[in-house]
């Protein structure tokens, strides 16, 4: 028990906020083509910069993300693990993808089960590591790596959602209007706007807790604040425009609306990207980009930023002896980043003998700690125990480094080895705490 602090400011990331830092210039825009299965990467400005990024979708069969034959292509982008998520799948066979930024690679279908019901659009959580997915059977949840989705609203068709991170609650389109609920599942409200024919597309303000959304009567987006105290309005009139408008994305930080129309026909489409200032000075529409990107089916705007370097973390010491209880042993962190820069941290920690081994171990006890053993270690997605003893298992937990319960499994009588899920651990030490019959067994890993 103890703490050593560093801050983000003793670490040189190039900013202080320990996340990322901007990139400088214009935010790009990703999109992703119905009709063709493709992605591009957009660099907005004068002359414009058309990139598309290549990517194998023959992992799902067919066709990769598209409303072709029963996709609508969802998209979301990750910049700083270098990601873009889209929704894909072919016939009987819907599923969330992800695939390198840069392209080059086959897609992973990482969420998703067999199901006549379309994945229509989805977000991501990406600190609890969380997919919510709009179907045509309703709305699901699923943490990456789990086995299956969890409903959370069934028999309704829910063509949009959309996550408010801060506040956990999602608002999603359907055939009832606009309607919220929590992300543990509590607090459903499906009609917090009676709207009809919503359209196909939601996204959110966040910091101004607005929505905005297309009306698919008369084509043109809509908006109003989320807490239900204000009438939906008409925030753009596209009624008049010879084209369907089918996405839009909203970046809080810059009060920015995109928002993309397609004409043309099916087999060439002309897709034309806008952008928009919404923060109530005068709406007026730019053009981004025009082209046939495939009839965009799905917009995600980057936010620019470059990648957080890893941190390596070490401690000079992490193993301790009876002859160290007390209060004034001493240990040291030093958080290194990729570029050699480091900082260290010291602090007095107080070691202690929860369960008395100290007076009254024995050759037995002796035996059990040094007869369980984890591997691999470091470890990836899955951590082994092996029981090399007949001693019973009763439970587990795995603490962080700020003391914190990350795992918290019990076991009935175990006698055998076991398997912990880690995926969902961020890189860093790990101590795990396993009960057994005749007590406490404590041991270090590491999380890649």
């Amino acid at each position: 028990m103890g703490n050593a602090v560093i801050t983000a400011q003793e670490i040189d990331f190039g900013s202080n906020d320990n996340c990322s830092s901007s990139a400088g210039g214009t935010n790009p825009i990703y999109l992703s083509g119905g009709q063709t299965n493709k992605l591009w990467s957009i660099t907005p400005g004068e002359n414009v910069t058309t990139q598309e990024i290549a990517v194998d979708w023959s992992v799902v069969g067919f066709y990769g993300g598209a409303f072709y034959p029963s996709n609508y292509g969802g998209l979301e982008v990750n910049e700083l693990t270098g990601t873009v998520y889209v929704a894909g799948g072919f016939g009987n066979s819907n599923f969330v993808m992800s695939t390198p930024l840069n392209g080059g690679s086959p897609m992973e279908t990482f969420v998703g089960e067999a199901s006549e019901n379309a994945t229509l659009d989805f977000e991501i959580d990406n600190t609890t590591q969380v997919v919510y997915i709009a179907t045509f059977a309703g709305l699901y949840k699923q943490t990456i790596g789990a086995p299956s989705p969890t409903v959370m609203v069934s028999n309704t068709s829910i063509f949009s959602v959309t996550l408010d991170v801060a506040n956990q609650v999602l608002y999603f389109l359907s055939e009832d209007g606009i309607g919220k609920i929590n992300t543990d599942g509590t607090g459903l409200v499906a009609n917090q706007f009676p709207v009809t024919n919503p359209g196909r597309s939601i996204t959110m303000d966040t910091v101004n807790q607005r929505l905005f959304w297309i009306n698919e009567d008369d084509n043109s987006i809509y908006t109003a604040l989320t807490n239900g105290t204000e009438t939906p309005f008409q925030f753009l009139d596209g009624s008049e425009v010879p084209a369907d408008m089918i996405v839009l994305d909203f970046v809080s930080s810059t009060s920015e609306l995109y928002f993309v129309f397609t004409g043309g026909d099916y087999y060439e489409p002309e897709d034309t990207v806008f952008k928009t200032i919404a923060d109530g000075s005068p709406i007026n529409p730019q053009i981004i980009a025009t082209g046939n990107f495939g009839g965009v089916t799905g917009i995600a705007v980057g936010k620019n930023v470059v990648p957080r370097p890893l941190l390596t973390l070490t401690l000079d010491r992490d193993t301790f002896t009876c002859a160290d209880l007390g209060q004034d042993v001493s240990v040291t962190l030093t958080a290194t980043d990729n570029s050699g820069n480091e900082s260290t941290a010291t602090a007095l920690v107080t070691v202690t003998d929860t369960n008395d081994y100290c007076s009254t171990l024995s050759t037995t006890q002796f035996d059990i700690d040094n007869s369980i053993m984890l591997y691999p270690n470091p470890v990836g997605n899955t951590l082994s125990i092996k029981n090399n003893s007949n001693v019973k298992i009763n439970s587990l937990q795995v603490y962080d480094l700020h003391g914190r319960v990350v795992i918290n499994n019990t076991i009935s009588n175990t006698q055998d080895s076991l398997e912990i899920n880690t995926s969902n651990l961020q890189t860093s030490v790990y101590i795990i705490k396993i009960k057994t019959a005749t007590g406490v067994i404590v041991k270090r890993f590491v999380k890649q």
